[in-house]
């Protein structure tokens, strides 16, 4: 009798994981989806030029009839974001403190009336400066010549101007919607004006 009882026991155990547990598909990702780009024969190359980022049709992008505040005590990240964003119609020459808090980018398009001091061109050549006194390590030699890079991250701009000619390679794990401003600002730190032979990204 205590036998029954025990495989009894066991069998309602066994029922009650199956049928509590979630459907596998759940748990287990599906590989094959995920692989969306791959080179033929898994030889080395690009598998994918995705297009620079557009965030014109995004909310709150677009023609602009008005720029948002910034507010220093707010949590809030990409308070005043126009990045692609078309400004002509405003006057912002009394909008400095804001201003100079934006995120912006090439596609953003700036009024007449700027403040004086802001100058979204100079803004943009200081933000290419590699910093980490990386170009003091260039001019003693230090250049990482015959060295290979191998990096793991987001949706990646290939064509980027600033290490297009040294990527040698570009696997897709999942299909991003577009390049993630990070990933380019961490490839241009690791392959702008290096010696490197190999990136493997």
């Amino acid at each position: 009798m205590p036998k029954k009882i025990f495989l009894l026991i066991l069998i309602l155990l066994v029922l009650f994981i199956v049928t509590c547990s979630p459907p596998l598909s759940k748990n287990i990702p599906d590989v094959t989806a995920q692989h969306t780009r791959q080179n033929p024969e898994n030889t080395i190359g690009i598998v994918r030029h995705p297009p620079p980022a557009d965030y014109s049709n995004l909310p709150g992008h677009g023609k602009l009839e008005s720029l948002p505040f910034y507010d220093p005590n707010s949590e809030k990240n990409w308070q005043l974001d126009v990045r692609s964003a078309d400004l002509t119609a405003l006057d912002l020459k009394d909008r400095l403190y804001d201003l100079i808090h934006a995120d912006f980018d090439s596609k953003t398009r700036w009024p007449d009336t700027l403040p004086e001091t802001f100058k979204p061109d100079q803004l943009m050549e200081l933000g290419k400066n590699l910093g980490l006194d990386v170009r003091e390590l260039h001019k003693k030699g230090v250049a990482g010549k015959g060295v290979s890079t191998a990096i793991i991250d987001q949706c990646l701009l290939v064509d980027h101007i600033e290490y297009k000619d040294r990527l040698r390679f570009y696997y897709v794990f999942a299909m991003d919607k577009r390049p993630d401003d990070f990933s380019v600002d961490l490839r241009i730190l690791i392959l702008k004006d290096a010696e490197r032979e190999n990136h493997f990204l």
